[in-house]
């Protein structure tokens, strides 16, 4: 099975906030859990918006990557993204839950997240918080 982690999870991980995250990742083979390049942007533009300690954070998000591939967003994922988004056409979700989520689908991976809400009604994405599961 494959595990997309959404940007919540991987911040979880960066600041070590959720021990059960890295105790499950530890189990799994590398590359059955990614990330989506938009995640990975998001945390890069955190981290120049604001970031306290640039070197650091750097550090950690390398090391980050190397347990989690960044998996790139590509045709086949903007397809999916334009079949979701005809689906759930409120526009007061986030755009960029809506690309992880149709990459997730893309690849036919579980969606991570601590806010599965912010994933509702994406048809067959399939959904798990890791950080309530024990």
């Amino acid at each position: 099975m494959l595990y997309m982690l959404d940007t919540n999870i991987v911040i979880y991980m960066m600041n070590n906030e959720v021990q059960n995250l890295t105790r499950r990742l530890s189990k799994m083979k590398k590359g059955e859990a990614v990330m989506s390049v938009v995640t990975y942007a998001e945390i890069r533009a955190g981290i120049e918006i604001r970031s306290t300690n640039r070197e650091a954070d750097e550090w950690v998000l390398d090391k980050v990557t190397q347990l989690l591939p960044v998996i790139p967003f590509d045709t086949h994922a903007a397809k999916v993204y334009g079949q979701m988004r005809s689906f759930v056409r409120d526009r007061k979700r986030n755009a960029l839950d809506r690309l992880i989520g149709a990459h997730a689908l893309c690849y036919g991976a579980t969606l991570v997240t601590h806010n599965p809400a912010d994933f509702a009604d994406y048809p067959n994405l399939m959904i798990e918080d890791w950080v309530v599961q024990h």
